[in-house]
């Protein structure tokens, strides 16, 4: 991550029993985009960009997309189930 973005911490937790996936695509409020993308096994936690954000996720071969807005200062838990993505 380049010094001038600012950045918020995003724990990933796989909780479907099965091969996961997310494929997180941000818009900068700086208007520049990104796609950083995970493979989720157990936990982990990942530093991302500040912005708005669409995410494909991928679990036991099962499509699903959403989107979530991320903030300075923001801790956000995105938790993958094997019907339904939760993001807290």
């Amino acid at each position: 991550m380049p010094p001038a973005v600012p950045f918020s911490r995003i724990t990933l937790v796989n909780k479907a029993k099965a091969e996961a996936y997310i494929s997180l695509q941000v818009t900068m409020p700086d208007g520049k985009y990104s796609i950083i993308e995970y493979p989720v096994e157990g936990s982990i936690k990942i530093e991302a960009p500040v912005g708005s954000y669409v995410y494909v996720a991928w679990v036991g071969g099962r499509k699903m997309t959403g989107n979530f807005r991320l903030h300075q200062g923001d801790e956000l838990l995105i938790t993958l189930y094997k019907d339904r993505i939760a993001v807290k």
